[in-house]
Parts: C-alpha cells; sequence; structure tokens
C-alpha cells in the first residue's frame, strides 16, 4: 500500500484547505449545494430502507442495512468532489499553518453549510410534491422526527449532543484517512468505495 506519513497527510489537509478557502462563490454553493442533495438522498433511501425491514428481517439487520445505504450519499459527495460540511470542518488545520484567513475559513464553513441545507432541502421538497412517498414511509420518517414527543421523555441535552459530536468526529476521522491515502483510489478502496 501507497500511504502518506503524518507530516504528508497534514500538508494534505492544509492543500485542500487552501483549495476550499480560495473556491469562487457560485462554486463552492453549487457545490454544498449538491452535496446536500446527496446526503438527503442517502437519509431518504435509509428511511425507505428500514421503515419495514425490522418486521422482517430484525432491527439490527435493519439499522445495518439503514447504514449501507445512507453511505451512498456519502460516496457521492466523495466521488463528485461535493463541499459537505462536516468535511470542511478540517479547515482548522491551515488555518493553525497560516495558509488561510479566518474570514476564507468563514466563508467557506457558513456558505456551504447554508447550501448544505438549501441541497437537502430541496430534495425533501422534491420528494414530497413527485407524490414518490409512500404513507408508510412518511409516518416511519415523522415517527423518528418525534421521538420525544414530550419533554418529560426528553434526555438529558448532554446526552443528545455526545453521539452528534462522536459522528462529526468518526466523520472528520474518515476524512483524515482518505487524506492519509497516497492516491484517490487507494483511500476510496480502503474505505469501501
Amino acid at each position: 500500500m501507497n500511504y502518506k506519513t503524518p507530516p504528508e497527510i497534514a500538508k494534505s489537509a492544509v492543500a485542500a484547505a487552501i483549495s476550499k478557502a480560495s473556491l469562487p462563490l457560485l462554486q463552492m454553493t453549487l457545490l454544498g449545494f449538491l452535496a446536500g442533495v446527496y446526503i438527503a438522498m442517502g437519509g431518504y433511501f435509509m428511511i425507505v430502507v428500514t421503515q419495514d425491514a425490522a418486521a422482517f428481517a430484525g432491527i439490527g439487520i435493519s439499522k445495518l442495512l439503514g447504514g449501507i445505504v445512507f453511505s451512498l450519499g456519502l460516496f457521492l459527495v466523495v466521488a463528485a468532489g461535493a463541499e459537505l460540511f462536516t468535511g470542511n470542518c478540517l479547515m482548522p488545520i491551515g488555518l493553525l499553518a497560516g495558509k488561510i484567513s479566518w474570514s476564507g475559513m468563514l466563508r467557506n464553513l457558513s456558505v456551504v453549510y447554508a447550501a448544505n441545507f438549501a441541497g437537502a432541502l430541496f430534495f425533501a421538497l422534491l420528494i414530497f410534491k413527485s407524490g414518490v412517498l409512500s404513507k408508510n414511509c412518511a409516518d416511519y420518517a415523522l415517527s423518528i422526527a418525534a421521538a420525544f414527543p414530550d419533554d418529560s421523555a426528553r434526555p438529558p441535552l448532554q446526552l443528545v449532543r455526545r453521539p452528534r459530536r462522536l459522528a462529526h468526529l468518526r466523520r472528520a476521522r474518515h476524512v483524515r484517512q482518505i487524506h492519509r491515502a497516497a492516491d484517490a483510489h487507494n483511500g476510496l478502496r480502503r474505505h469501501g468505495l
């Protein structure tokens, strides 16, 4: 295998931060919008697959299948070179190296975050207006969104935030590992993509 050393990984992350900070606004917005669409697509596929899989295969298999089909959205983001906010959270490495400015980093993060949201909202609207959303699927999606109907059943806020933070750290670790590969083919192959 042809992998980079830790200093080479850091240089790769700095180069990516420089590239992301210098993207033109229109390109950054379009790539962020596409990433939002792709992630929403993965989320929709996960809901479609898991809505009744637990009744037939069990909860564990249902969650496994949901994770597999959700990763389609992440694959599309990587393959298309789209701008996903969680991947751009490694930009402070370029800031710490003195290669990008605060304004360039904050511009990228805010534009990409808003574009990701707009893309996901667009895909949700597209699915809703197209009529392909079955009643069972819609009910299942709403049950996920309303998992805690009243405040008494809601867990403490720190317990809700912790898994989200861990998910962001896991995504950042995967992005770091892709940077670790000496070429894109090895990085994608190593992650099963």
